[in-house]
């Protein structure tokens, strides 16, 4: 019971870092008590931090004028969900013998590293526009 209550605050206070940090909202998981609500709310953060991702993107490659810039961003960012889902797929192992956790721990996986790159972007963003 103690592991659930420091999981639970710590969610919490990953929630409120991640949406003074990212500028996306994010749900605090850590108040479901059911697996299977713990599993949707995580993934509705992921998709909160991927949708927020994308359009920070399409900031970055609006400002990005030279040609060879915009490829090397393309490039890089199919890169990166190359890597982010197989970092992922390893941290969370295998579905099969994942039990019910199984799709709260990938999906967080994938917040976390969504999370890394929109930081990554923000900055790349920052620099383009002359802000950095």
């Amino acid at each position: 019971m103690k592991v659930f209550g420091a999981l639970a605050a710590g969610c919490v206070l990953w929630a409120a870092a991640a949406h003074a940090q990212t500028g996306y909202r994010s749900e605090d998981c850590g108040r479901y008590m059911v697996q299977m609500e713990m599993n949707q709310c995580a993934e509705r953060n992921f998709e909160a931090a991927d949708d927020f991702l994308n359009q920070l993107y399409r900031q970055v490659m609006d400002a990005t004028r030279d040609p060879a810039a915009r490829q090397s961003l393309i490039a890089g960012e199919r890169v990166w969900i190359t890597e982010r889902d197989a970092r992922c797929a390893r941290e969370a192992g295998p579905r099969e013998t994942g039990g019910s956790i199984w799709p709260l721990d990938f999906a967080t996986c994938q917040t976390r590293e969504t999370n890394a790159r929109i930081f990554f972007l923000q900055r790349q963003l920052a620099r383009t526009s002359g802000r950095l």
